[in-house]
């Protein structure tokens, strides 16, 4: 039952190279305590990564529970993003105070901007 809610293994970005391919050729678009780095992946889907370092919080609970909140964002809308993209999140310091419905709309807009909604 739990797992209905995890974002699908071949949606995730886990590897370093592909956090580092994606930096260098990757377009860029920000919110203000949100950045995007996007790029054309020629898979059949769209995948996803977060990267939410120690600036933003040194506390792992309030890191992993922005994780989890962006995870579960993107998760539920998985099926109105565009196929074929690798998407690196980069929470910058601060974020840890959104609430889920800010950082809902803050990662929704900036999907939308992007053209990948």
């Amino acid at each position: 039952m739990l797992h209905e809610f995890m974002l699908p293994k071949e949606n995730r970005i886990t590897k370093n190279a592909e956090f580092q391919r994606i930096y260098k050729k990757g377009e860029f678009f920000g919110t203000k305590l949100i950045h995007f780095k996007y790029l054309r992946n020629n898979l059949p889907n769209t995948r996803v990564g977060f990267v939410i370092g120690l600036k933003v919080s040194k506390s792992a609970v309030k890191r992993n529970l922005l994780k989890r909140r962006m995870r579960a964002i993107f998760q539920l809308n998985l099926d109105k993003v565009k196929l074929g993209y690798d998407i690196a999140v980069i929470v910058k310091p601060g974020a840890v105070e959104m609430e889920y419905e800010d950082i809902e709309r803050d990662m929704l807009f900036a999907l939308k901007k992007m053209g990948l909604i």
